[in-house]
């Protein structure tokens, strides 16, 4: 019996002699290949194609994240919709609003020592 110290996921395959050997789990999650005693040309492959394909979908992932971090277009390459305006709240009416000058004291007469009011 050959033991491989790897889980049992079925991308192994194993042949002798150019004929593919069925493999089996042991413990529960280890790989295993009943080999005779006769011996003869053992060939042991792992497909690759999931592996291929995760890779593959990290990289797209990699490209579009470093797209995204570039910085934006230059100012004024891209027609812009301007916003309309928001009405101002009453805060904000109250602070832009100019200042509104003071009433104006009465005039005031000078009184002398001799007039009385």
């Amino acid at each position: 019996t050959l033991l491989l110290a790897e889980p049992a996921d079925g991308g192994w395959r194993a042949s002798l002699d150019g004929g593919d050997l069925a493999g089996r789990r042991v413990d529960g999650w280890a790989q295993a290949y009943e080999i005779p005693a006769s011996g003869g040309f053992f060939e042991l492959r792992r497909s690759m194609t999931l592996r291929h394909a995760w890779v593959l979908v990290q990289g797209v992932a990699v490209v579009v994240v470093a797209a995204l971090a570039l910085p934006g277009s230059r100012s004024g390459a891209l027609p812009v919709r301007s916003r309309a305006r928001r009405p101002l709240g009453r805060r904000a009416r109250r602070v832009q609003a100019p200042a509104a000058e003071p009433p104006s004291a009465p005039a005031e007469t000078p009184v002398t020592a001799g007039d009385r009011p």
